[in-house]
């Protein structure tokens, strides 16, 4: 008996026993289908947060901070001051430029402040920035306009994320919907193009230490605090979505480097800047961005820093714990699969078990003419294969529509709430051949004890068997 011969024997008992065999090979499908929908939307997750970072280009980024970041333990770093050693300055990002693999380097300066944008407001903490870096790909987002044009005048680039928290949002096909929900009229629709040229007013607020000498001598006049209103003008609207890598590579509200340091300040800029006051080496910047020419030069980059006792902070390296964390949520997601594959191998067992009874008869004439157990398990191990691949095929057919179902549902929510549509579900090629082997392979394990069984039975006694 050929292989060929087993095949057509074991799709023809199949056959035979076809609503049996439709309600075994469904189990599978619906086991199959749990497990491909659910490791989908696991790496989904995980593509489109590589991708975003990919795309904005912080992969090739370091940036130097005054302390050490530790996203282990984010608050214990930031109060530890232990090894500052290095301001950073106009001196040292000069430095930094001519390390061996550094494509361009660029400081921040960071401040608190309150922006009045069509008579609505809300703080944050904007950016001051080199608007060379309007070149680099993580500022290549801009909605509308350009981006600054000028190292000194009063210019600002602003994001969604920003426009959103003003009360604002960017009118598209998407926001139809939420429009005719806002029956508040809580929101002003505005085309992007349509903000530029307009005015921003960002408030700000300084310290005198000399009026603070007058509260203490009793001077009831005396206000240490002052707040200075700066007129910006919009140039460029940024797409940052909330809390997304792009906003943590920019900010919300970009304006020129030149301006910002003539913007007076309550003394410090943030709470690292704070924390080397007592060093007594001032900073000029928050933060130093250093771009890699080549994301494979960033370790050797990044240990070109530590040598100069800078803190450094890399997201590329962190993107190992991300991955960490995203195999955990897949291993979780896909033991519901499997449980539910469990129960269909336990209906591949039943299947082949009844099989065995009603062709007991047929298995002893097999072996009257020779047919040897090899061949006889071949037979149900054939059908326990043709099990396994039929309801893996159609166990990702059931995936992807239950994906595709789910993924509309969720989008149109979305697009409710004025959001842009995104892919939550993935299929990397190896899941679709990981889930038919793994089909396969559970029915030919559920096959065992059948085979072995169908393989024991005496000729003699199965062709008395009526």
């Amino acid at each position: 008996m050929t292989t060929l011969d087993l095949i057509r024997m074991a799709l023809r008992n199949l056959w035979r026993t076809r609503l049996r065999s439709s309600l075994t090979i469904l189990g599978v499908m619906i086991g199959i289908g749990a497990l491909i929908s659910m490791v989908a939307f696991g790496s989904g997750m995980e593509k489109n947060i590589s991708d975003a970072f990919t795309s904005s280009g912080l992969f090739s980024r370091i940036t130097v901070t005054p302390v050490k970041l530790d996203m282990n333990r984010p608050m214990e770093s930031l109060t530890d001051t232990s090894g500052i050693s290095v301001p950073l300055d106009d001196e040292l990002l000069d430095r930094i430029r001519k390390i061996d693999g550094v494509a361009d380097a660029f400081g921040e300066i960071q401040q608190p402040a309150k922006v009045r944008l069509l008579d609505h407001e809300t703080t944050l903490t904007f950016t001051g920035i080199d608007p060379k870096v309007g070149e680099t790909k993580a500022y290549q987002d801009l909605l509308a306009g350009t981006f600054l044009t000028s190292d000194t005048l009063p210019q600002a680039v602003i994001s969604t994320d920003l426009l959103r928290r003003l009360k604002i949002r960017i009118d598209s096909e998407e926001m139809e919907r939420a429009r005719k929900k806002d029956t508040a009229n809580v929101y002003t629709y505005l085309q992007a193009e349509d903000l530029i040229g307009d005015t921003l007013l960002l408030s700000t607020a300084s310290f005198n230490p000399m009026q603070m000498m007058g509260v203490m001598m009793g001077n009831q006049e005396a206000n240490p605090l002052s707040e200075r209103v700066s007129p910006l003008v919009i140039v460029g609207v940024r797409e940052v979505e909330n809390d997304g890598p792009a906003s943590r590579s920019g900010g919300d509200l970009l304006i020129p480097e030149g301006f910002a340091a003539t913007i007076p300040n309550v003394g410090f800029n943030s709470i690292t800047e704070f924390l080397r006051k007592g060093s007594g080496k001032p900073d000029k910047y928050a933060t130093i961005q250093v771009t890699v020419a080549n994301p494979n030069d960033l370790s050797r980059v990044r240990e070109e820093l530590e040598k100069m006792g800078l803190k450094v902070f890399a997201l590329a390296e962190q993107m190992k714990e991300i991955r960490r964390a995203f195999l955990a949520v897949n291993a979780v997601l896909g033991v519901v699969g499997f449980i539910a594959l469990i129960v269909a191998g336990l209906g591949i067992i039943n299947t082949l078990l009844m099989s065995i009874l009603e062709r007991t008869r047929e298995i002893g004439i097999m072996k009257a003419i020779g047919g040897s157990e090899g061949q006889i398990k071949g037979v149900f191990f054939g059908e326990a294969a043709v099990i396994g691949l039929v309801g893996a095929i159609g166990g990702i057919i059931l995936g992807w529509l239950v994906t595709l179902a789910a993924g509309a549902i969720i989008n149109m929510k979305i697009r409710e709430m004025g959001e842009a549509p995104v892919d939550l579900f993935y299929f990397p090629w190896w899941l679709i051949l990981g889930s038919i082997g793994f089909a396969i392979g559970l029915s030919l394990i559920a096959g065992l004890y059948p085979a072995a069984r169908a393989a024991r039975i005496d000729p003699v006694e199965a062709l008395r068997w009526s």
